[in-house]
């Protein structure tokens, strides 16, 4: 019996695959974040992001015009940051997946506490 060869998938703006993080979260056509570019979008400002090469705004590069995610133009957004390739993902998209991994770490620790108190019975 062939054993099927399992899909590997990398975040679009740093590479990583998915067993190098600890999340990735799926746009259309082929488009993927990580936890870790999630985190770094968040929190460093643009000065940070200009230091370390990581990713630009688009309104310093000028490259994208959409974001990856949800297709709202640049203009429609407060901030769009472009990664390589030319993919993008605004501000909206950002927190949402923010939502997505705040709301995961809720369920993965209510799951815990309900077997431990299995468990103790």
């Amino acid at each position: 019996m062939m054993k099927r060869k399992r899909s590997t998938y990398h975040c679009s703006f740093c590479g990583k695959n998915q067993d190098q993080v600890r999340r990735l979260i799926a746009g259309p056509g082929g488009v993927y974040v990580c936890d870790e570019c999630i985190g770094l979008f968040r929190v460093q400002d643009d000065q940070e992001r200009a230091e370390h090469d990581t990713v630009l705004s688009t309104k310093e590069s000028g490259l994208a015009l959409k974001c990856s995610f949800c297709g709202k133009k640049r203009e429609k957004v407060q901030r769009l940051v472009t990664g390589p390739g030319q993919v993008s993902i605004c501000s909206e998209c950002i927190d949402l997946c923010v939502e997505i991994f705040e709301e995961e770490v809720k369920l993965s620790s209510t799951c815990n506490t309900g077997q431990r108190n299995k468990r103790e019975r």
